[in-house]
């Protein structure tokens, strides 16, 4: 007679054949998905090799060293299959890089960009400078400089300067071999002055200009400004450029940036352009505080001159000193150049405290708005002092009779006109 088994045995056998049987569903499972694997069966979406840990990180020299997982696919939703990859889109920016001196900022010239519509063309500035006492070399102007499409000098075009008490317009010339296309004296501190081409199109404005240092901002020591603008055409969007992903491949999303304007790093550099003097180098005049008012470029009507005596052989022989005037502004001389009866631009005055001494500053030449007029800003504020007309292109010989008078006591303002023919 056969023993009866144990209960113990009975539950053992209940426990292992349901194990036994999932280990084999699980092996049917994985050996059917290594086949769809090897085959290149599109339901295997990817795979993720995994090193056995504690193995060094050096490839494996055999299969066993790595444990393959696939994992299962996901569907897409209907139609998803079909749709187009994202396009990753370039679009240029409508501006090129803008050169401003850094120092502009530290003597708080601001920058006004133009409103323009895609395709329009506007004059855009490309770029600003800032020139000290010692890179002005005497010159207090606003310079500047008008560029076509590709990069050569626009001649005629109007550039309107504006200051506290009035305007003027200046047009851009030739000039064959300078620097500059045109300019403007400026005789008063920032932030008197702004500069803009005015020719009805849009345009950006430079403003807040003027004498000063950046130490010495409200003194009206000889700096300048260079300014260029460029004809530009903004950009149509419509016309950017796309690229598009080849079909599978993952997009990358790019970001559109606007050029950033290019500051100049070292505010002691010396700028990119050089203003060309006609002289030498000569020293700067004792820095004259503000005042409140503001001096306008028309001179306001004086009393009769007196004249001085003719000298023969001169271009201009005759020299009229108006009396001294008090305006309330800096301490100055001007006047006209007149020549056979007309006034005449191209003339360059110049002055000192001693009778055809050392000129203490760079010629001022007589303008063409107003025509034949020029000012020249001087110091110290009471003395004897002189001034006459050069030829700048004759190693600065006298062709005017000599100017004398004094500014003394509450005046601070002298009409002298140069007469010739």
């Amino acid at each position: 007679m056969k023993p009866s088994q144990s209960p113990g045995r009975s539950w053992r056998m209940i426990l292992v054949v349901p194990l036994i049987i999932s280990v084999v569903i699980f092996a049917v499972f994985i050996t059917k998905q290594t086949s769809r694997a090897l085959a290149g069966s599109p339901d295997r979406t990817w795979l993720t090799t995994f090193q056995n840990p504690g193995r060094e990180t050096t490839p494996p020299k055999n299969e066993g060293d790595n444990i393959t997982l696939y994992l299962p696919l996901i569907h897409r939703g209907a139609g998803e299959d079909d749709a187009p990859s994202p396009t990753a889109v370039t679009t240029p920016s409508p501006l090129g890089t803008l050169v401003w001196d850094a120092r502009l900022d530290q003597r708080g010239a601001t920058l006004m960009s133009a409103e323009v519509a895609p395709g329009q063309g506007y004059w855009r500035l490309i770029e600003a400078r800032w020139y000290d006492v010692a890179e002005s070399q005497g010159k207090h102007h606003i310079f500047v400089e008008m560029l076509d499409e590709t990069g050569n000098r626009k001649t005629g075009v109007p550039i309107l300067v504006e200051w506290t008490t009035g305007a003027a317009t200046i047009h851009t010339e030739a000039k064959p071999g300078e620097e500059w296309a045109t300019n403007y004296g400026m005789f008063d501190v920032a932030p008197s002055y702004s500069a803009r081409p005015d020719d009805g199109v849009p345009a950006d404005s430079v403003g807040a200009m003027g004498l000063g240092s950046i130490a010495q901002p409200k003194y009206k020591e000889h700096t300048s400004y260079g300014l260029t603008w460029q004809w530009t055409v903004v950009q149509d969007p419509s016309s950017t450029t796309t690229a598009t992903p080849t079909q599978g491949a993952t997009p990358v999303a790019t970001a559109t940036e606007t050029a950033p304007a290019t500051t100049v790093p070292d505010a002691t550099a010396t700028p990119t352009r050089t203003l060309v003097s006609t002289v030498p180098p000569t020293p700067t005049s004792t820095p004259i505080p503000t005042q409140s008012a503001t001096p306008s470029p028309s001179p306001t009507a004086m009393p009769t001159p007196t004249l001085t005596p003719t000298a023969a052989g001169l271009l201009f022989p005759m020299a009229e000193v108006g009396e001294c005037m008090q305006d309330g502004s800096g301490t100055r001389f001007r006047g006209y150049v007149t020549l056979n009866g007309e006034r005449v631009a191209g003339y360059s005055v110049v002055w000192s405290h001693e009778r055809n001494g050392r000129w203490a500053t760079n010629p001022q030449v007589s303008r063409e708005n107003p025509l034949g007029y020029y000012e020249h800003i001087i110091g110290p504020p009471q003395g004897d002092w002189y001034a006459w007309i050069v030829d700048v292109e004759d190693s600065g010989r006298r062709i005017s009779a000599t100017a004398s008078f004094r500014i003394e006591g509450g005046c601070n303002v002298r009409q002298v006109d140069f007469v010739g023919g």
